[in-house]
């Protein structure tokens, strides 16, 4: 009962937005930026980055429109995009506060390479195991599986350090940040080394893959810092 109860408001909120931008024949502002909101919150990104568009379109120094596109654009791990929006926020009002949106977009970041790692580090270890039974075909399959972490996790970090001034910064300024981005990045770099190499170097990688992640769960848990 719950449930169906919420997809009819739901609809019934989808709809009320939709008829609303119908009767805005002079495209207010306000008007789309709600709009846009309501999208994001049912879950419409694509529908509410439109929405978001339009509102700069007509109003290109409004804030919150920056904002809330900026977080869609991290939330879709399109990083430079979203850092290039806040870093025209703060030319505009320099004291806007930020603090949590930069901590969200660096959390996408964290939780996007921590995901990459846990399946690549864990299958690597499996196919370690596997690999001393005859004829097993492990041994490519964990190359293959370093290859992907490779890929996947330079995705992001290029696009970071295609905006490396505004990206150091932040890292100074937020706390616990320098001590998860250590720490995922450990668990990257060993969970590697877990598919690329063999015996005692491979077995001392995985352990260091275990400590650093436990190392970041802790950190994300109660926002260490160094």
């Amino acid at each position: 009962m719950v449930i169906q109860n919420r997809r009819r408001w739901l609809a019934s909120a989808r709809a009320a937005c939709a008829r609303s931008l119908e009767l805005d024949v002079n495209q207010d502002p306000g008007l789309l930026l709600q709009a846009g909101r309501v999208h994001r919150w049912l879950g419409g990104y694509s529908a509410a980055s439109s929405s978001l568009r339009d509102v700069l379109r007509l109003d290109p120094e409004n804030v919150p429109a920056r904002r809330e596109l900026a977080e869609l654009h991290a939330r879709g791990m399109r990083l430079r995009r979203a850092l290039l929006l806040y870093r025209s926020i703060l030319a505009t009002d320099p004291g806007a506060d930020l603090g949590r949106s930069f901590q969200e977009t660096f959390s996408y970041v964290f939780r996007w390479i921590f995901a990459t790692s846990v399946i690549v580090g864990f299958s690597s270890a499996l196919a370690q195991v596997a690999e001393s039974y005859p004829d097993s075909s492990a041994h490519a399959g964990r190359i293959f599986f370093g290859f992907v972490l490779v890929l996947m996790v330079a995705w992001p970090t290029l696009q970071l350090l295609s905006v490396l001034g505004p990206v150091l910064r932040l890292l100074r300024e937020l706390r616990g940040i320098v001590l998860q981005a250590a720490l995922v990045l450990a668990m990257a770099v060993s969970a590697g080394a877990v598919s690329w190499t063999s015996g005692a170097v491979a077995a001392g990688s995985f352990v260091a893959f275990l400590a650093s992640f436990a190392g970041y769960r802790v950190a994300e848990k109660r926002g260490w810092s160094l």
